[in-house]
């Protein structure tokens, strides 16, 4: 018995080395997903008014489910966890208990992946609008844009978003280029990188910091 007990227990270490890299690696981002959830439930416990806050709804609909996935991933996060990491490897080396739980998290995993997406979905566009929202707190003085199919940009009073006080300038370039001429360090570039970040946050968040904006639908190199 005690040479079966061994043997068994060095065909197990031979698992764990040919799969450890992978486990590891797959079971780190099981980790990072379940520790996503309860932030979507600390969220989803903030009151919000009705109208603007749909995916603050769909948080707080999804609850049950994420509590669901919590509790089938729970094994995985206990294996992992540091301050029973002498027993965790005594558990694996017998029995190949995080290789199981692994096994059964990526099965549970499959069957909620449609919660957890939608939970990553949900945080990612609140994190988005907060963004947003604190970007036009700091510029107040900004507007929606006008898209233009022509080769207009008319963009007044535009300022940079990163300069904490810009100096505002305006451009109008009607079908045509334009030749930016100073000394150094007089803004060139400045006025260069205004324009472009106003028309890629006209096109991307319907927004841009100036007066009036007129861009045209055409990437931005």
């Amino acid at each position: 018995p005690v040479w079966l007990g061994l043997a068994a227990i060095a065909i197990n270490v031979g698992i764990m080395a040919r799969l450890f890299w992978n486990v590891q690696r797959d079971a780190t981002a099981l980790k990072r997903c379940v520790a996503m959830l309860p932030t979507a439930d600390a969220i989803a416990a903030i009151p919000v008014d009705d109208a603007p806050f749909k995916a603050m709804h769909l948080l707080r609909e999804q609850k049950p489910l994420r509590r669901e996935m919590r509790k089938r991933l729970r094994w995985l996060e206990l294996l992992q966890n540091e301050s029973i990491q002498f027993i965790s490897i005594w558990l694996n080396v017998v029995f190949l208990a995080e290789l199981a739980a692994y096994t059964l998290a990526l099965w549970h995993f499959a069957q909620m992946r449609p919660v957890l997406q939608s939970t990553y979905q949900l945080l990612g566009s609140i994190d988005a609008s907060i963004a947003v929202a604190s970007c036009l707190e700091r510029c107040p003085d900004h507007c929606r844009p006008e898209f233009s199919t022509t080769r207009l940009i008319d963009i007044q009073a535009g300022c940079h978003p990163l300069l904490a006080t810009p100096v505002r300038n305006s451009l109008r370039l009607d079908d045509r280029s334009a030749l930016v001429t100073g000394s150094n360090m007089a803004g060139k570039t400045t006025l260069i990188r205004m324009i472009g970040i106003n028309i890629i946050l006209g096109r991307t968040l319907g927004f841009c910091l100036a007066a009036r904006a007129v861009i045209p639908q055409y990437g931005v190199m």
